[in-house]
Formats: C-alpha cells, sequence, structure tokens
C-alpha cells in the first residue's frame, strides 16, 4: 500500500536504493509495519533485507517527523486506513 501511495514498484522498498524518493517511502512502510503487526525488528530486517537496527533507526525517524509533519502524519493515516479496509 506505501508503494503505490508513493507510486512506486513494491520491489523497490525491499531493496538497497538510497534514492531519497525510495529511502522515505521504505522508511514509512517500515514504520507502518511496525506499528500494525507484532513484527520484531530482527524480523522486520529479514523481510527488508536489512540489519535490524537500520529498521529501528528508520521506524524513530518516521516517528520524530510525526509529532511536526502534519502532511506525513495525515500521509500515514490514509496508508494504514487502506490497509485497514481491504477485504479479503
Amino acid at each position: 500500500e506505501t508503494a503505490k501511495f508513493y507510486d512506486l514498484d513494491p520491489k523497490l522498498l525491499l531493496g538497497s536504493s538510497r534514492k531519497a524518493s525510495i529511502v522515505l517511502a521504505r522508511q514509512v512502510s517500515m514504520y507502518i509495519v511496525r506499528s500494525m503487526t507484532n513484527m520484531s525488528l530482527p524480523e522486520m530486517g529479514k523481510f527488508y533485507g536489512m540489519h535490524h537496527t537500520t529498521v529501528m533507526h528508520s521506524v524513530e525517524k518516521i516517528e520524530t517527523s510525526l509529532k511536526t509533519d502534519k502532511a506525513m502524519a495525515d500521509l500515514i493515516k490514509d496508508i494504514k486506513a487502506n490497509i485497514n479496509s481491504r477485504t479479503y
């Protein structure tokens, strides 16, 4: 869902690109996965192909951003709403 909001191929979120737009989307994705699941940081690291401390940094960076960036808060709220509204 995060990739869709950023108009990216979902595979890019699991890659190692350091392009700013992809890094931000990946960090948002990590934050959302962390906040909506019970996955541990090491499990998330394996999923994303990164060290768990990278995941931890990404989650913390978004948490910090949410304190002052209303647009980021609204974006994450929208992505979570879309995830929660899916019917399976």
